[in-house]
């Protein structure tokens, strides 16, 4: 069969379902059928050719990694202990589509001085401005996708500078004009962009911070926070990001040669059973600490206290850990539980001694939680069933009862008559 060629029709503008179409009445019949039955495809432009909306929409960065949308955050697993478990990687911007009036004037309202800064620049370029002061005034960041700004917000700009109605927001066709024009925006509202300097002092910040017991989840937010506090033009998000990771990786590791420093030959031997898998089993005890507990029954409840005193006989209750609070416990734990043995004996010794600390610590505690409510569960479960045969027998009793008192009261009749 000879090659169709065809041009895409996405630049066009023609009907992608109706091309298919006629297209599929060009094949054979034979091959029309085995079209027609196979699944559905998506028809997609080369990557150069689609407009940047259709790129965005296709939900892809460069390199294939995934975008985010919307401000939804991806999370993504990472390694334990280094900051990147919980790894967000969001947008930094979301333009709102749905708000009242009040948030609009709350958010998007230019002031005397505003007004007066912007008539020194061209007038089609001017609505442009003030989107891009007010955004760095709400988000911190300048805005890139202008077009998508809700039309009441840009009218709502429009009135406040004399401007007469369009259907399109003016931009600088040249690159040079443009990025002259937001300098001067930046140097009127006070801010600087994030520097060397800027990035040293972030770093200090962030390791103070999470010195402090501070977790990454919170270090990405505060570090958006302390930037706009220091008037500086937020970066991507990615680049907060790494460095984040980058602190919270050499602070844990800190951390994790203060817990090892800590352990006792005992405490490093129970561990290491607690990781092996023993020649008659299957699995490690340490998967069987991470399982969840079944119906409360006598056998279960037993399995959990000796499961219990199993964690409490290697003595890490009874160790010195000041550096270890509540929400390094939470945290630390809930990455433990992502890996299995054979993954948790890759890393090296501090690392891996000391998130066993913190894993056998808060299993101590959930362990415990777990076997009083197996307990609550299982009295409950015996209190209806003692109640439900107390009240069968009682049922029973009063049948007999009731049988035997027509018996007497037919009896006297009897006798009566």
């Amino acid at each position: 069969m000879r090659a169709l060629h065809w041009q895409c029709p996405m630049r066009s503008g023609v009907d992608v379902t109706g091309c298919c179409s006629a297209l599929l009445l060009l094949l054979p019949l034979n091959l029309r059928r085995v079209t027609a039955a196979s699944p559905p495809c998506t028809l997609r432009c080369s990557r150069s050719s689609a407009p940047a909306c259709a790129r965005e929409e296709d939900g892809r960065e460069r390199g294939g990694r995934p975008a985010a949308r919307g401000g939804v955050r991806v999370r993504r697993r990472g390694r334990a202990g280094d900051g990147g478990g919980q790894r967000q990687r969001y947008r930094p911007i979301t333009l709102p589509q749905d708000f009242s009036d009040e948030e609009m004037f709350r958010d998007w309202q230019l002031s005397t001085e505003d007004c007066h800064e912007l008539k020194k620049f061209q007038k089609r370029f001017r609505l442009h401005l003030a989107i891009q002061i007010c955004a760095v005034r709400l988000y911190g960041r300048l805005l890139s996708r202008v077009h998508d700004l809700s039309p009441r917000i840009a009218s709502h700009l429009r009135k406040q500078l004399d401007l007469p109605p369009a259907l399109k927001i003016q931009t600088p066709e040249r690159k040079k004009t443009y990025f002259e024009q937001l300098r001067n925006i930046l140097e009127y509202l006070g801010f600087k962009r994030f520097d060397e300097s800027t990035q040293q002092d972030l770093n200090a910040w962030l390791h103070c911070q999470a010195q402090q017991n501070c977790l990454p989840e919170e270090l990405f937010e505060q570090a958006e926070i302390y930037l706009f506090g220091k008037r500086v033009l937020l970066p991507g998000p990615s680049v907060i990001e790494r460095l984040v990771i980058r602190v919270c990786s050499e602070v844990n590791l800190q951390l994790f040669e203060s817990v090892f420093q800590q352990l006792s030959s005992e405490h490093l031997q129970a561990i290491e059973q607690i990781l092996s898998i023993p020649e008659a089993e299957q699995r490690s005890y340490f998967s069987r600490l991470k399982d969840y507990p079944p119906a409360a029954t006598i056998s279960t409840i037993q399995t959990y206290l000796h499961r219990y005193k199993t964690v409490v006989e290697t003595g890490i209750d009874k160790g010195h850990f000041p550096m270890l609070t509540s929400a390094f416990l939470g945290y630390f734990f809930k990455q433990v539980k992502r890996y299995n043995a054979a993954d948790l004996k890759r890393f090296n010794k501090h690392k891996r001694y000391a998130l066993m600390v913190c894993f056998l610590l808060e299993t101590r505690k959930i362990l415990l939680d777990h076997l009083v409510t197996m307990h609550d569960q299982y009295m409950l479960s015996l209190s209806r069933r003692l109640t439900h045969r107390y009240e069968m027998k009682h049922r029973e009793f009063r049948k007999r009862q009731k049988k035997a008192v027509d018996v007497v009261l037919e009896t006297n009749t009897i006798l009566l008559e």
